[in-house]
């Protein structure tokens, strides 16, 4: 156990230096382009990227999130890993490839899904379809290898490869800007691209040393094994779409449908920012908790108690970081013109956060093959988004975003008090000094930043 705890440990290191720098670097990129492009055209990039991402989540079918269930089955041999985990991969890319050709075909209907980009002026050509089908393809292949490599604890391959994707993409798009003075779909989109498809190989070419090293031995796999595989990916995926309620890729499309490009604008602007911090939580404890939770998954109650305790200790301390930054630049980042808008976009602020929450419990109750349990918990938040969506005539974006918040209140209070009852699990949540001082530090010199920069 404690060269679980090791790796554990180490991958949560690689984790928080690849999320520091590379939201660090995003964050910056994002303040500038925000600065330098009219608001229709951040608003447009913002849908394209979000709607992008929606995509491949709604398309992955669960596969990402439920490889944990089972990973220690996928990877106890070469026999296990071809037969039950790549002919998933085979494919999930194949799908990939299907939904991209789709969507290119029906380019002609993107007007009736979102209107507000057609009717300021912009339009989405062949070849930019072409290039955003690609990427598509990538991003979701992408994203699988580096969770499949992050179960492993080589959260240290997957860091480099993303920060030196990261820096050059951001390099290639500032330094056409410097050239040319303006930013169009093709300076973003064009670079994302490359930088992808390198990184997507090189990632895949680690999965392939990984598979090298699985041992030989032969192996009987039951029939009911598929079963379960498919199971858990019904249930991961359902339980996933709940959660994209609450995404702000999600909630940035709405805002597109119901608020236009210029309150879309802002929110992307906002979720940027949430987004950097909800991102470096998640990618610094998810896939590393994910991984601990598979590796003590058939050891004691006790030590898988430990476990979560542990966890949610971690994640606590996230959480009063988060808090501190946001008490102490909650002005420079909710300026604005009418108090209205200001507590709507508190609000969006507010559900962005939401998510860090659910961490510990997510990971526990998917890598216990108990994702039909976590859905019906979520189900509360589907049952009240479809009706707001059903009754939107009567709600004004403020009462949505309010009674998204509400059923997130409720549908973890549910799961907190299940889980004490059932496994009793015990969250660790009690403050860190040292990581409260390293908040406030930071909090003051992002707000010291912002007020002489903006």
């Amino acid at each position: 156990m404690k060269t679980v705890y090791s790796s554990f440990s180490k991958s949560l290191r690689w984790s928080t230096i690849e999320s520091l720098l590379y939201h660090a670097i995003l964050l910056a990129h994002q303040l500038f382009l925000f600065k330098v492009t009219h608001y229709s055209t951040y608003g447009v990039i913002g849908i394209i990227f979000s709607s992008l991402y929606l995509l491949i989540t709604v398309t992955n079918f669960g596969l990402d999130l439920s490889i944990s269930s089972l990973f220690l089955l996928f990877t106890k041999s070469k026999r296990a890993f071809k037969t039950l985990l790549m002919p998933q991969l085979i494919a999930q890319m194949a799908f990939y490839s299907l939904i991209a050709t789709v969507v290119w075909l029906s380019s002609n209907y993107l007007p009736l899904i979102f209107p507000t980009i057609t009717a300021s002026g912009f339009s989405i050509d062949t070849s930019l379809y072409i290039i955003l089908g690609l990427l598509f393809i990538s991003e979701g292949m992408k994203k699988t290898a580096r969770t499949i490599l992050n179960l492993n604890f080589l959260n240290k391959i997957t860091a480099l490869i993303e920060l030196v994707t990261i820096i050059t993409y951001t390099g290639c798009i500032w330094l056409y800007y410097m050239i040319q003075a303006t930013i169009t779909l093709y300076t973003i989109f064009v670079p994302m691209l490359l930088v992808s498809w390198a990184s997507t190989l090189i990632l895949y070419a680690f999965l392939y040393k990984l598979y090298c090293t699985l041992p030989d031995t032969p192996m009987h796999i039951n029939s009911s094994v598929h079963i379960r595989i498919i199971k858990n990916r019904c249930f991961t995926y359902l339980n996933q779409l709940n959660t994209l309620i609450f995404s702000n890729n999600m909630l940035t499309s709405l805002c597109a449908l119901y608020g236009g490009l210029q309150q879309a604008a802002l929110f992307k602007f906002i979720s940027s920012i949430t987004y950097c911090l909800t991102s470096i939580a998640q990618k610094i404890f998810y896939m590393p908790s994910e991984a601990l939770l598979s590796c003590v998954k058939e050891q004691s109650t006790q030590t898988q108690q430990t476990a979560f305790s542990t966890i949610s200790y971690a994640i606590s301390q996230v959480i009063y970081g988060i808090s501190i930054f946001f008490i102490i630049n909650y002005k420079k980042l909710l300026i604005s013109s009418t108090t209205e808008n200001s507590i709507i976009n508190f609000l969006f602020l507010v559900i962005n956060l939401t998510e860090i929450f659910f961490i510990a419990y997510s990971t526990w109750y998917i890598t216990q093959e108990r994702s039909k349990s976590l859905c019906a918990f979520n189900m509360i938040g589907l049952v009240i988004f479809i009706g707001i969506i059903r009754y939107a005539s009567y709600f004004s974006l403020l009462d949505m975003l309010s009674l998204i918040i509400l059923a997130r209140i409720i549908s973890f209070v549910c799961i907190s008090v299940f889980s004490l009852y059932k496994w009793r699990l015990y969250p660790h949540i009690s403050p860190q000094p040292l990581y409260i001082v390293y908040s406030f530090i930071i909090s003051f010199t992002f707000f010291l930043i912002a007020h002489n920069g903006f």
